[in-house]
């Protein structure tokens, strides 16, 4: 009868590590799907905000323009007239340390016209542009397309 009892005994203590380490797993994999979900959310609210920025854009007659300043902060410029006043450049230009590709450079304003309606709106030289009207900048000849036709929709000024 020990052993029988002994027998049973081993047998519950590997049906309990077994089922420890299937919990462990299954926790493993919920904290993944909620990784993900999030990760998700966070893309969809982001869709969200670039189509009302463009929205808010075509109805109002101005552009959005986001810039990263730099320093951790996302600044958003409500251009009005078709004179910026500001011009982009590829990050790096000009001190030789332009690794990454072509067209995943980050671009940034090189210069800001004094009294122009972007330095009255306070854009600052390198700032980056990140957006126009919602739609995400990935290089100069992208960012600068963008701006350009953003304008046509703009006022002279």
């Amino acid at each position: 009868v020990e052993e029988i009892a002994e027998k049973v005994a081993d047998a519950v203590q590997g049906g309990a590590e077994q089922v420890e380490e299937k919990a462990g797993d299954v926790m493993d994999q919920a904290a993944e799907v909620v990784a993900d979900v999030k990760e998700g959310a966070a893309d969809a609210l982001d869709a969200v905000a670039d189509a009302a920025t463009a929205v808010v854009a075509s109805v109002t007659t101005t552009m959005a323009v986001e810039f990263d300043d730099g320093k951790g902060s996302v600044k958003s410029v409500w251009f009005q007239t078709q004179a910026l006043g500001f011009s982009c450049g590829r990050a790096g230009v000009g001190c030789g340390c332009m690794s990454a590709p072509k067209d995943e450079q980050q671009v940034v304003v090189r210069n800001v016209d004094k009294n122009s309606q972007a330095a009255k709106l306070g854009v600052k030289p390198r700032w980056i542009l990140k957006s126009v009207n919602g739609t995400d900048v990935t290089s100069l000849e992208q960012g600068s397309n963008l701006l350009k036709e953003a304008c046509k929709s703009l006022p002279e000024a």
